[in-house]
């Protein structure tokens, strides 16, 4: 049987949660007037989901979450590939596919971009999977297409993440996670579960896998 390393995108494999942090909370303070450091935390808090989920969580049915979302993917687009993946990103991907693992994004991102932006820093994975709509995001509808496509079963899956909520959409289909530390430390995965693998930095995962 087939095994499949599944890796979440910003913040796991790309090192761009602070900047992505600074912009939603400039426009989240723009549009909303609510203070920036607030809405950072906020922002950091519900991490792992699409960023159209996330300002539903933070102002349901808000009447400017569409401008901000448009305004913040917007953004993403023009400079997004400013960013850099972590350096040990590319030697990790290379060792888990020469040992026969399918490896892949799992992502909230859009797929054009976390395709386009890997290639170009020599990063080869099997699969990009993005958020394409609230019926195909991360989380189950993710491994779903995977567990199909490669005949494989949950636990044959691995997903790597450094959000909770990455935690609770490997939890809910008894995927296996391993959580990298980040925007999380490794007392805050461990007060959300005792019972949890967590690495500090990719290459870690070449002693576990």
């Amino acid at each position: 049987m087939q095994k499949v390393v599944l890796f979440d995108f910003d913040g796991t494999v790309v090192n761009s949660m602070g900047e992505l942090a600074v912009w939603a909370s400039e426009l989240i303070n723009k549009y909303y007037e609510l203070a920036i450091p607030i809405a950072k935390e906020l922002y950091l808090r519900t991490s792992g989901l699409s960023f159209h989920e996330q300002m539903e969580i933070m102002f349901p049915n808000g009447n400017k979450n569409k401008v901000i979302v448009n305004a913040f993917e917007s953004k993403k687009e023009r400079e997004f590939m400013n960013h850099k993946v972590f350096p040990d990103a590319p030697e990790v991907f290379k060792y888990l596919k020469n040992k026969g693992y399918i490896v892949g994004i799992s992502s909230s991102n859009m797929p054009h971009i976390i395709k386009k932006f890997l290639k170009g820093q020599g990063v080869d994975a099997d699969e990009y999977l993005g958020f394409e709509s609230l019926e195909f995001t991360k989380g189950k509808p993710h491994f779903e297409y995977i567990k199909k496509k490669y005949g494989v079963n949950y636990e044959d899956i691995i997903f790597v993440g450094d959000s909770i909520k990455d935690k609770e959409k490997a939890s809910e289909c008894g995927v296996k996670f391993i959580a990298k530390t980040g925007i999380n430390s490794k007392k805050d995965f461990k007060a959300a579960c005792s019972d949890i693998l967590i690495i500090d930095k990719l290459t870690e995962l070449k002693n576990i896998l």
